[in-house]
């Protein structure tokens, strides 16, 4: 029997969503899904949105996570925008398209509050209808209904295709995108590394707009889908081609065979029971692919493979403690470790969220909380400062004090003795360090990492954690070191620890030195291959004079150092250019990055296998690889330090990172951020009252900011905090943006106009074919674009408005007199003669009798050479098939050459005897007319004298 979806309302949830026997006339029916791994949406067809899965992180965007909703739940919160059009979920956030075709962004937060934010730019009146939208994890692609494609995330929306395209289907694969045009066309953009666009590494890597499938031009396409790092496609003749990864074996009948197809090839070749299929549909899903015929038979292939890897961390943006505003609850300092964050107040409370296998949220169990919660009551001390490391453990201390107080693994804390980190777990807080530390000697710095350490004002050190390279000071074979040892004393004014290295700099002087992993060390010392590590402190080789270091920041295996004056040192291993000088080789001792002196750099980060320098000025340099763990799948890639071209020309004040992605604060506590699956940068929307305090990127990221009574930096007009200027003018001034080249959207950012760029939008540029003039591929790359949509063709081999079609000497190939009329353009300015007796570049040459047309022995030099053999003679005197045969008068006679006499008699005695015979036919005839008339007048006399009588 049929079933009918009916809406209840039960005491203990908010709405659920359940199944009865259809009684109804008009049962409600679901009419959109969309899923993302383990969550799904759904929009019935009264216009309702619900939801279904696993909500461990609030995913799902109701009141409680850490549940599976095996049924579907209804939103009630989405009541307003009802009926929902549309919708996409993805694994950090989902968007819908609600009643008036506006677009909505919502974000998940540990919190019962969730954010919806309006994307900006979408105009339904112009764009048209969204009749389609999926998503990836970063991003989410709508088309329209008058063939528009587009894209948006947090904070940004863009026009990837306008209507000219006429796309009409988008699918989405886990890194890369493909677009179907209405003319059979496809279109792909995202990451190509392994062949997802059909196109190979050295011609295309990551791709930040879509651009067209060239090896398919000659193939009419009917569906696509997009999956993982492959693609499929189907062509009108019952063709399934696939291009991309192969290596689970989806386009062979071998499990597990490797290969990269970067032209597309065709999938019968694999699986010959498809010849016999008149393929109608195409579907994918990571290995999995099916297909639908017109039979409604559905052929499932592929393979399966096991999950058990862990996916890499992505960047999530989540709202944490959105009404703690109060005085008394202002948030001082956040650390966020792997999936999990401590929060410290301003009032010393601590709060902690996120996971919680280790216990590493000091609650007294191992249970995840969806939403903060307070960690004990007032832990009795007036905390200063807090760090966690990604491992599970978190940290507070107070400085100067004798107070340090931590939970999690015991191996990590420092009153551990076993590795076992299931077995030894602290699940509340408790002292450490208390027999260590005297009150005479404060904390100076500290770390807690896998290499944890506390500097004392004195100069002591204190080490334990991870120790396989000798990091920790000790020549330990144990491997970890879970009992805090005074590794130096009274010896170090700073000091900076990796996973591979330590490095120090010394009191009282200007020497820094190191010790570890050998390739680090910076001691210009070459080690036997025997000797991997070493635990005594090397002196780092500087050159003379030797530069006051104030900052040391270490990477994996690499090192780079600020001094006073902003000098910038590297040294250390080099595979990924983390040097900074233009080459792969390791360096022994410090390099002087001397293009960075007169940048006057302030901050220096170094990540595993990337480097920052942030200067005084706001600009941000950058060199190494943002890679996706150490694939060849890498966003930004510099040999050497490189100016970032930060989006809006802005100048960054504050910049945090891990391996795979980068955060930005700007001058206007604008977020920008970027990833190594990202193609540039983006902005992340806040509130007009944001004011950001802090920003950690341990684990995930984590932003603190408060909800002020102002407005947040570069707006005015407080609460509405809706008036910002763009270079001195108000943003709704007429003369702002260069007098209405553009439009003033955020402070100082002006949006230009169709033909102008530059920061207010007072550089013309002209555009070709949506292809910009400086682009090398304007006019089809094959001339200049030298106003809107003129192009000036400097490549004669082709003509047209934007010189695509194929021309010979300046005329189109389909035109009648393309090769002067004689032949056919085959190529630019490539003609093939097909008329007998022409030829040459044009086939505009041609001889007569061996003679060129143009040679002046053409036609016995008595004539025109007017075609193939074809003679005009230059007068009546000259005459022949090659005007060699001429006739001369004399005075008295007419003289003939060569042997035509005969033919002359012969033609003179032929005139003479026709004149002659017809003069004697007109005398003839007077003659009889003469006696005809005589005889008539005669006739009529008697005629007359008869009638008389």
């Amino acid at each position: 029997m049929p079933f009918q979806l009916v809406i209840e309302e039960p005491s203990q949830f908010d709405h659920t969503l359940i199944l009865e026997q259809d009684n109804s006339e008009n049962p409600v029916k679901i009419i959109r899904t969309h899923n993302s791994g383990g969550y799904n949406a759904m929009i019935t067809s009264n216009g309702k949105l619900f939801v279904t899965g696993f909500s461990d992180s609030a995913q799902l965007f109701i009141e409680t996570c850490g549940d599976i909703y095996e049924r579907p739940y209804y939103i009630k919160s989405l009541q307003k925008f009802e009926p929902i059009r549309d919708v996409a979920i993805t694994k950090t956030a989902m968007s819908f398209i609600d009643k008036d075709y506006k677009i909505w962004f919502m974000v998940p937060m540990f919190t019962t509050t969730r954010e919806i934010i309006q994307v900006l730019g979408y105009d339904v009146n112009t764009m048209g209808r969204i009749i389609q939208i999926d998503a990836n994890s970063y991003s989410f692609v709508a088309i329209t209904d008058t063939g528009f494609l587009l894209s948006w995330s947090i904070g940004e929306f863009q026009v990837l295709f306008n209507s000219t395209y006429e796309i009409v289907k988008i699918s989405v694969g886990d890194e890369h995108n493909l677009a179907l045009s209405k003319d059979g066309k496809v279109y792909c953009w995202g990451v190509n590394a392994e062949g997802a666009c059909g196109f190979t590494r050295e011609e295309q890597q990551v791709i930040n707009s879509p651009i067209l499938i060239t090896s398919l031009l000659n193939e009419t396409i009917v569906d696509i889908t997009a999956s993982l790092t492959y693609s499929l496609v189907l062509t009108n003749t019952n063709q399934l081609f696939a291009f991309g990864s192969n290596k689970n074996g989806m386009f062979n009948d071998v499990n597990g065979t490797y290969q990269i197809y970067y032209a597309h090839n065709n999938v019968k070749d694999f699986y010959p029971f498809l010849n016999n299929a008149t393929m109608r549909s195409i579907e994918s899903a990571g290995t999995q692919i099916s297909i639908v015929d017109n039979y409604n038979n559905i052929y499932n292939f592929g393979i399966k493979i096991d999950d058990g890897h862990k996916s890499l961390q992505t960047i999530r943006f989540t709202q944490i403690f959105n009404n703690f505003n109060t005085s008394n609850q202002i948030i001082k300092s956040l650390e966020m470790g792997d999936e999990y964050g401590i929060v410290l107040l301003q009032s010393g409370y601590v709060y902690g969220y996120g996971r919680n296998r280790y216990s590493q949220l000091g609650l007294g169990d191992k249970c995840f909380r969806c939403t903060p919660y307070e960690i004990g009551s007032k832990l009795g001390i007036d905390t200063t400062d807090l760090q966690v490391s990604s491992g599970g453990i978190s940290f507070l201390v107070k400085e100067g004090e004798l107070i340090l107080k931590g939970w999690g693994l015991q191996s990590g804390m420092g009153i551990g003795n076993s590795s076992n980190q299931d077995a030894f777990v602290i699940t509340k807080p408790v002292s450490v360090l208390s027999d260590k530390l005297s009150i005479n000697d404060p904390i100076k710095s500290f770390d807690f990492s896998r290499v944890s350490y506390v500097l004392l004002n004195s100069g002591s050190t204190y080490y334990w954690g991870y120790n396989n390279n000798y990091a920790l000071g000790t020549n330990t074979t144990a491997g970890n070191v879970f009992v805090p040892f005074l590794a130096f004393t009274n010896r170090w004014q700073m000091v900076s620890s990796s996973r591979k290295n330590s490095c120090a700099k010394e009191i009282d002087s200007n020497r820094v030195f190191c010790w570890g992993y050998k390739g680090g060390l910076g001691d210009n010392v070459t080690y036997p291959k025997t000797i991997n590590s070493v635990y005594e402190p090397k002196l780092v080789a500087f050159e003379s004079p030797v530069p006051n270091i104030i900052k040391i920041e270490l990477g994996e295996g690499s090192a780079v150092a600020l001094s006073d004056k902003g000098q910038v040192f590297t040294w250390g291993d080099n595979l990924y250019y983390t040097i900074g000088d233009g080459t792969q080789n390791p360096r022994k001792y410090p390099y002087h990055l001397k293009e960075l002196d007169d940048k006057n750099i302030v901050e220096i980060h170094a990540f595993e296998l990337f480097c920052v320098a942030l200067s005084s000025d706001g600009k941000v340099y950058q060199w190494g690889e943002l890679s996706r763990w150490r694939s060849d799948t890498y966003k930004f890639f510099a040999t050497t330090p490189t100016l970032l071209n930060i989006p809006r020309n802005r100048k960054i004040k504050k910049v945090a990172g891990k391996q795979t992605f980068v955060i930005f604060i700007s001058e206007f506590d604008e977020i920008i951020y970027t990833h190594y699956k990202i193609p540039d940068f983006r902005f992340l929307e806040t509130s007009k009252h944001f004011k950001l305090i802090d920003i950690s990127a341990k684990g995930e990221v984590a932003l603190i900011y408060a909800q002020t009574d102002q407005c947040k930096l570069g707006y005015s007009n407080y609460p509405n905090c809706d008036t910002y200027e763009c270079f001195g003018y108000q943003f709704n001034d007429v003369n702002v943006c260069s007098k209405g080249n553009g439009k003033c959207v955020a402070p100082d950012y002006c949006e230009c106009s169709y033909g102008w760029e530059g920061n207010n939008c007072s550089t013309p540029y002209y555009v070709c074919n949506s292809t910009r003039m400086d682009d090398i591929n304007v006019c089809s790359g094959r001339g200049e674009c030298v106003g809107m949509d003129k192009c000036n063709c400097t490549n004669n081999g082709y003509v047209g408005k934007y010189c695509e079609n194929i021309a010979c000497n300046g005329i189109i190939s389909t035109d009648d007199n393309v090769c002067s009329g004689h032949g056919l353009c085959i190529g630019p300015n490539n003609c093939s003669c097909t008329i007998d007796g022409y030829f040459g570049d044009n086939c505009s040459e041609f001889k007569c009798f061996g003679y060129l047309s143009t040679d002046s022995k053409a036609c016995s030099g008595h004539g025109t050479c007017k075609s193939p053999n074809h003679c005009a003679c230059d007068s009546s005197i000259y005459f022949g098939e090659q005007c060699e045969r001429i006739i001369t008068k004399s005075s008295s006679s007419v003289i003939i050459h060569r042997d035509d006499a005969g033919l002359i008699v012969g033609v003179l005695f032929g005139i003479i005897t026709v004149i002659v015979f017809a003069t004697l036919g007109i005398v003839a005839g007077i003659y009889f007319y003469n006696r005809y008339e005589k005889a008539r007048g005669t006739e009529l006399e008697h005629l007359a004298l008869n009638n008389s009588l």
